[in-house]
């Protein structure tokens, strides 16, 4: 009979209040499991509120359903069924995966400038290069860059694959032309799950600009109504490859405000830093 695990030594339990749930101390979050997973060959029973830690060396892997695991801040990796991988390094600054099996969708956000992200797959190394979206399938074995950048290194062989390219990963194959606007359901889940995090991210921010909490890099941040992790960006927003919006704090304040051009938004954030230089930092801004 398969066993559970259910150690409080896995799990990150999440509170009530936003401002103590900011998170980025290191990769391997589950975020969200739907259908199966096991975690080092036991089954994962979640209970509301609660959500698994990965560590270094440990091994996810889904049957039916789909999971979503949070990397360094703003990286989603996103599991179709039956598919599994092992975390290599947790770092936020140099996270690694072993991808072994099935499906995997990797949207990224919040590449920061000197940190790296790799996938490696059988005698492939995918490194991320630029915010965006990929998959990964091992069947057939290749890589699908719908927005992004990435550079593979197959034995002696270094190939860079852009926007809109597909790279069979056999160690011969040049990139070629895929229709970046379709896919499959682990696709269209992953986009649907791109929209609730978006969503989520909206009353997060704001929340996190009211509180006064000290706020200057990336982060994952407690959302309990949507009961999942959003993803803030430091400032201003991000416009995801399927349209959705991650605001940063004080952007957020100026989606509630109501500003609806460029230049007047860019004149709100002007007015804020200058205000900020001359407050405490500690101090809630409202306009």
């Amino acid at each position: 009979m398969r066993s559970a695990i259910c150690a409080p030594a896995l799990l990150a339990v999440a509170g009530a209040l936003y401002g103590q749930q900011i998170i980025s101390a290191k990769s391997g979050l589950l975020n969200h499991i739907e259908g199966n997973a096991l975690l080092n060959g036991y089954q994962i029973m979640v209970r509301p509120g609660e959500f698994p830690q990965m560590n270094e060396g440990d091994a996810l892997r889904t049957e039916k359903g789909h999971q979503e695991v949070l990397l360094g801040p703003g990286v989603f990796l996103r599991l179709g069924e039956n598919s599994a991988f092992r975390l290599v390094s947790a770092l936020l600054t140099d996270t690694r995966v072993d991808f072994e099996k099935g499906s995997a969708v990797i949207e990224c956000a919040s590449l920061p400038q000197h940190a790296h992200l790799t996938f490696t797959f059988k005698k492939a190394t995918v490194s991320i290069l630029k915010d965006g979206v990929y998959r990964l399938d091992s069947d057939p074995v290749e890589l699908q860059v719908h927005a992004g950048e990435a550079r593979v290194l197959q034995g002696e062989q270094t190939q860079t694959v852009g926007k809109g390219r597909l790279l069979v990963l056999d160690g011969v194959s040049v990139p070629g032309k895929f229709d970046n606007q379709t896919g499959d359901a682990l696709y269209q889940w992953a986009k649907s799950r791109s929209e609730y995090l978006a969503a989520a991210n909206v009353s997060a921010a704001q929340y996190v600009h009211q509180s006064g909490v000290s706020y200057a890099s990336s982060s994952w941040v407690w959302n309990p109504p949507y009961r999942a992790y959003t993803f803030l960006p430091p400032s201003g927003s991000w416009r995801s490859f399927w349209g959705f919006e991650y605001h940063s704090p004080a952007d957020a304040v100026i989606r509630a405000s109501g500003v609806d051009s460029v230049e007047a938004a860019q004149q709100w954030r002007d007015a804020v830093a200058a205000a900020s230089q001359q407050t405490d930092p500690c101090m809630t801004l409202r306009q």
